[in-house]
């Protein structure tokens, strides 16, 4: 055999990459410049790009064949003198003669012999001229199987494939008997050996299923899943607990892709079944993953993953566990600790309000005995008074000032009554009363106080008396409440305009407080001109624990408790506000309320 020239570029074109493969390493073990196609089409194209000095076809390819591909290169004058070898089967005679029609210059058989091939490109490489196809020198015709041929090939080119043809049948010939006399020597070692192993070998698949069965066993007596996958993620074992997790039954997990059970945004879990292992050894990954049942519903799966490698091949061992039951006790037990956050919350609360209640209720008996105090004198001082008149005593305009005195003490002696009223203690309880005297009453205990803030108060009370059937002390607190929060809110905005001093300034704050009757029910409104309110306060001013105030302002009923209050005396209320143009607050009481 010759030797190569390095640097000589060979294609080959072999639709099957195993092929290409082993014939890449052939020849580049003998220092040639492989390019590769993969049909006919990529041949043609490569082959004009490329300009090999020898291609290497097979015959049976997609789109075209190497027949087709063969007559194009043959026709194409800078390609014709490119020598060229087919590679078929040899199934039938008529692949010859189909290489010769063709143009091919060469042919070899498959399987082929490494040695053989290389021969075969070496003739063509380095020998004369006188052995390529040169189809244009004559004719031949003739029948062959019923079918009539015309084929353009020299007597060289003929006598070539000819040769070849008896070639690879020798060739073919050689290496069965020499295969004949080792398979020969081999069935003799194999019959001796075959005797020694069986009875080891029947000792050991023994050994090998008792092992199976008990980790199986141990498997399926497990309360989590047991998944075993190979290097592609296919399912090669699948456990009783996996069956009653996923609802999949084993055959059908069998050689299926383990894909099956992941949902689309846990595709990243997935791919860990097909990651490579690294070369240290045992690799191990714990996280959770969204699962899918066979029936379409998801769970939440800790996936416990371990890969490894064993005999060369790549496994996953995957155990799952059903999170299912933890994340709802993990939710049971988050919404039972915001339970208890809002009833601490509340208990604080409320033991806030009971505090403030004792110091209510406190004020209310100070306010009693300093009422009752206030009284005797102011008894006294009337009926001095009043014999003053009685005399005739003094000059004469000290005269006229007499009914003023006894206006104003009357006056004290009211609202004096009106807050032993509102601090005396007793238990709930309903009973018919006059809306408009109680509203007076009410008012009398703030009217001073909201003079002083500059407030007026403004009253516009339907014509003729209203009756209520309510708890004359828990509407006073509610409408105290309103009266309260009307008056803080209107100080805001006097602060807020900056009127230092209100009465100077002109500025000047109004509380209108107005009734309205209908067929059943009464209406009061509180219209104020204080700051008004935001959407979003407007809607929470009715929460409980809800408030705009500062801790040390909160002194009041809240108006969660005043809706309460208004609720169980069968009333609504409802509030109306703009930021920076006040609020209105209405209450609806019935007019016929069971005592």
């Amino acid at each position: 055999m010759s030797e190569y020239v390095n640097g000589h570029t060979i294609l080959v074109v072999e639709d099957s990459e195993m092929q290409r493969e082993i014939l890449k390493r052939i020849l580049m073990t003998r220092g040639f410049n492989i390019k590769m196609a993969q049909n006919g089409v990529e041949g043609i194209e490569m082959a004009r790009s490329a300009a090999p000095q020898l291609i290497i076809s097979d015959v049976v390819m997609p789109m075209k064949d190497g027949y087709q591909m063969c007559r194009e290169i043959k026709s194409d004058p800078a390609l014709a003198a490119t020598p060229l070898i087919l590679l078929t089967q040899l199934g039938e005679p008529e692949e010859v003669i189909y290489g010769l029609e063709a143009g091919a210059d060469n042919y070899l058989t498959k399987p082929f012999n490494a040695d053989y091939l290389l021969s075969k490109i070496d003739a063509l490489l380095n020998q004369s001229q006188r052995f390529w196809n040169n189809p244009q020198e004559r004719c031949v015709e003739f029948d062959l199987g019923g079918a009539h041929y015309k084929i353009h090939s020299s007597r060289v080119q003929t006598l070539n494939f000819l040769l070849s043809t008896y070639e690879n049948v020798v060739q073919r010939n050689i290496e069965l008997y020499r295969m004949q006399i080792q398979l020969a020597e081999i069935n003799e070692q194999l019959d001796q050996k075959v005797k020694q192993r069986t009875a080891a070998l029947a000792a050991e698949i023994a050994e090998r299923r008792a092992a199976e069965e008990t980790l199986r066993a141990m498997a399926d007596s497990a309360h989590d899943a047991i998944i075993n996958t190979d290097e592609r993620g296919m399912v090669i074992f699948w456990s009783s607990a996996a069956e009653q997790m996923f609802g999949f039954r084993a055959e059908e997990m069998l050689g299926n892709d383990i894909s099956r059970i992941f949902s689309a945004n846990s595709q990243g879990s997935r791919a860990l079944f097909q990651k490579e292992p690294s070369s240290a050894g045992r690799e191990r990954w714990t996280g959770e993953a969204v699962m899918l049942r066979k029936d379409g519903s998801r769970f939440h799966g800790e996936l416990s993953l371990s890969a490894f490698q064993s005999h060369g091949k790549q496994f996953r061992v995957a155990i799952v566990r059903d999170n299912t039951e933890r994340i709802q006790w993990e939710t049971s037990l988050t919404d039972s600790n915001e339970k208890l956050t809002n009833a601490l919350a509340h208990l604080q609360q409320t033991q806030r309000m009971l505090v403030q209640s004792e110091k209510m209720a406190a004020l209310g008996r100070l306010a009693a005995g300093v009422a009752h105090e206030i009284k005797n004198p102011l008894n006294i001082i009337s009926t001095s008074v009043q014999l003053l008149q009685m005399d005739g005593a003094g000059p004469g305009e000290e005269k006229n000032s007499f009914p003023t005195i006894m206006d104003q003490i009357r006056r004290s002696l009211k609202i004096l009554d009106n807050l032993r009223d509102f601090a005396r203690e007793g238990k709930a309880e309903k009973s018919v009363f006059e809306l408009h005297d109680f509203l007076e009453r009410t008012i009398a205990l703030v009217e001073y106080e909201m003079k002083l803030d500059n407030v007026t108060i403004v009253k516009q009370f339907a014509p003729g008396p209203i009756t209520v059937n309510a708890d004359r002390d828990q509407l006073a607190q509610v409408f105290l409440n309103i009266i309260n929060n009307a008056r803080e809110s209107m100080i805001e905005k006097q602060e807020r305009t900056g009127c230092a001093d209100p009465q100077k300034s002109g500025w000047q704050g109004a509380l209108t407080i107005s009734t309205a009757q209908t067929d059943n029910s009464v209406s009061i409104t509180f219209r104020d001109t204080g700051v008004g309110a935001a959407p979003e306060t407007l809607q929470k001013v009715f929460d409980p624990f809800y408030t705009t105030k500062a801790e040390r302002n909160g002194t009041g009923l809240g108006l969660s408790i005043a809706m309460g209050i208004i609720e169980s005396h069968g009333g609504s209320i409802a509030m109306e506000a703009r930021e920076g143009d006040g609020a209105a607050v209405n209450i609806q009481l019935p007019l016929d309320m069971p005592a």
